[in-house]
């Protein structure tokens, strides 16, 4: 349970009359498209009591597995207090604009005295750079088992750029961090600019000295907690677009679970990943063929159990 602050507590109220609005303007604009609304209800109906509890578990294993990965790179720090900043993290992913919300975790280290913002700012990356490439590999397999035709003809090399780029990323994220400090130290060094030189200059190395200290064995097992974050993940999405008559199989989930993941990373939502998680859902289950009633359903079930879990 995470612990109640001011400003936690003003997040989740922002968050739950935010949430009313998008919800309300969403049922707008299905309804204008003619969505057939007693459809996807009767698709979320089948939703077994079993199927419930198996998301809520699968979904608690998937922020373990963050909390893990994090408590992994922090090392010596209570699993407890790594995951009541893991989950306060999650929390603000979900309600400010434009992924802003992934700084949260870098400033809540800072703020609890554990790490500098620098270090906090290398485990996102290197955990990010992870993710993309976890997901775009899962997308490769999803595209191998699928039975029907690729949805198009683009993504199986764009899967394989993604992985070599983020790939090349992660072996060169400390030169990348040396390199930008260095840009810094061009900068003058009186005003706004030298400020920006200072305490920029200051978090690049603290970042670049973070990454120097992963071991390759910590940096493996954290590679293998990815994995393992992201296949329960796809579990979780698996059921939640299982709920109705048509049966989905594995390969189509991993394809339109990794049009979902990689589309919430796009910094464009004005609330969290709102309406460009649920876009990316759309696209890539409605490109495997998924009745677009099912995958209205699906999205709805995969959004209102990760907010939930956010909130609580």
């Amino acid at each position: 349970m995470s612990e109640s602050t001011p400003l936690a507590n003003g997040s989740r109220s922002f968050l739950g009359w935010s949430a009313r609005v998008i919800a309300v303007l969403a049922l707008v604009y299905l309804s204008a498209t003619g969505v057939e609304w007693s459809t996807v209800w009767n698709h979320i109906a089948q939703l077994s009591l079993s199927s419930i509890g198996a998301l809520v578990g699968l979904y608690a294993v998937v922020h373990a597995a963050r909390t893990l990965r994090f408590y992994l790179l922090l090392r010596d720090i209570p699993f407890s207090q790594v995951w009541d900043i893991s989950a306060k993290h999650t929390l603000f992913l979900r309600i400010l604009p434009f992924r802003s919300g992934e700084l949260a975790y870098a400033v809540l280290l800072r703020r609890a005295g554990i790490q500098t913002t620098g270090v906090g700012l290398a485990h996102l990356a290197i955990t990010r750079f992870l993710d993309i490439a976890v997901v775009a590999f899962l997308c490769l397999v999803g595209l191998t088992l699928h039975a029907g035709p690729v949805p198009d003809e683009l993504l199986i090399p764009g899967a394989l750029l993604m992985i070599g780029t983020f790939g090349v990323g992660i072996a060169y994220l400390q030169s990348l961090f040396r390199l930008t400090s260095r840009a810094l130290s061009f900068l003058p060094s009186s005003g706004l600019l030298g400020k920006l030189k200072k305490q920029g200059g200051s978090l690049l190395d603290d970042a670049e000295t973070a990454i120097g200290d992963i071991q390759p064995r910590e940096f493996w097992i954290t590679v293998g907690v990815s994995l393992l974050v992201w296949v329960t993940a796809f579990g979780v999405m698996g059921i939640a677009i299982g709920a109705g008559e048509q049966k989905i199989p594995v390969g189509a989930i991993l394809i339109g679970g990794s049009s979902t993941i990689l589309a919430s990373f796009i910094p464009l939502g004005i609330l969290g990943s709102f309406g460009i998680l649920e876009a990316g859902w759309m696209f890539g289950f409605r490109s495997v063929g998924v009745d677009v009633d099912q995958a209205i359903a699906g999205a709805l079930v995969y959004t209102s159990l990760t907010l939930l879990c956010a909130i609580f």
